[in-house]
């Protein structure tokens, strides 16, 4: 019984083709691409140790406390975020305001400015933006300031991102 059982499992593997296992290897790997895709985490939120801040005109908004910081893309010493995969993601940022003026955050990536947020108030005020963006990997996205503000920090202000999907 035993070699019988034996000589039709060397018929029946005689009988794959090797064109099939081929197929079968290059499906196996497009597989696992796709869930290495699938499993790459990025998200990150970062605001200020201090409950009052400031930032200076035209430098970069630095969110100094990294509370979630998934993939290790944000610097919390320059405050850019780097992505570390191509794909698509969602910024969030928020100012919080202290006291009255002409509050302005732009959203950079590499350099360029890809989205100002700004509103004229006469006390205290929250402004709030989201963008959702491809970026490359290597792309860095910041926060900076046209004008030398004043605003509540410790959680009232924040700059955020995740990836969304990876490709």
């Amino acid at each position: 019984m035993a070699i019988t059982l034996l000589v039709l499992l060397v018929i029946m593997v005689s009988k794959v083709d090797a064109s099939d296992i081929g197929d079968l290897q290059r499906k196996v790997t497009a597989l696992k691409s796709q869930i290495d895709l699938l499993s790459r985490r990025v998200f990150f939120r970062a605001t200020f140790k201090d409950f009052k801040t400031s930032c200076e005109f035209g430098k970069v908004v630095i969110f100094d406390t990294a509370q979630t910081n998934i993939g290790n893309a944000y610097s919390s010493t320059t405050g850019v975020f780097t992505a570390p995969y191509r794909g698509d993601y969602v910024i969030v940022w928020r100012s919080f305001s202290l006291g009255a003026g002409d509050i302005n955050w732009d959203l950079y990536i590499n350099d360029q400015m890809a989205l100002r947020a700004r509103s004229l108030t006469s006390g205290d005020s929250s402004n709030e933006s989201v963008m959702p963006v491809t970026l490359q990997a290597g792309d860095r996205v910041y926060v900076a300031s046209p004008n030398s503000l004043n605003f509540w920090g410790l959680n009232h202000s924040i700059f955020a991102g995740w990836l969304v999907t990876a490709f």
